[in-house]
């Protein structure tokens, strides 16, 4: 059994997310790119606004691609080359994007001076 055979077994999520169009107009209303994949479902790649929704992939180990795809209609024959598990960039980020917002954090300015007596 050859090294890419071998792969393909140990990782069935990996030829269909080779075979995926990225970078297409997502079908959520939201007219972002699609550049996540769902190893669990293993359907078609979705954009930021759907990975952010908790009813569809809630729990479940998505990829985000990166950079710019080869162009699809390139042909590679998978069955001579090897894929090479060490040029995979193995990146996971778990914890949530927090960033805060420095005018929640000011008082709102007042209109006028607060102190003044009204009608002196």
């Amino acid at each position: 059994m050859k090294m890419g055979e071998k792969l393909l077994s140990a990782l069935p999520w990996l030829k269909p997310l080779l075979e995926t169009e990225f970078y297409r107009l997502c079908g959520c209303k939201s007219l972002k790119q699609c550049n996540f994949y769902c190893t669990e479902c293993m359907g078609s790649p979705f954009c930021e606004d759907c990975n952010n929704d908790p009813l569809k992939h809630e729990g479940h180990i998505y990829l985000r691609v990166n950079g710019e795809m080869m162009d699809s209609e390139e042909e590679t024959n998978s069955e001579e080359e090897d894929v090479d598990p060490t040029s995979i960039d193995d990146q996971l980020t778990c914890q949530p994007d927090v960033q805060a917002n420095p005018n929640s954090l000011r008082k709102r300015n007042r209109k006028g001076n607060p102190n003044r007596a009204p009608f002196s």
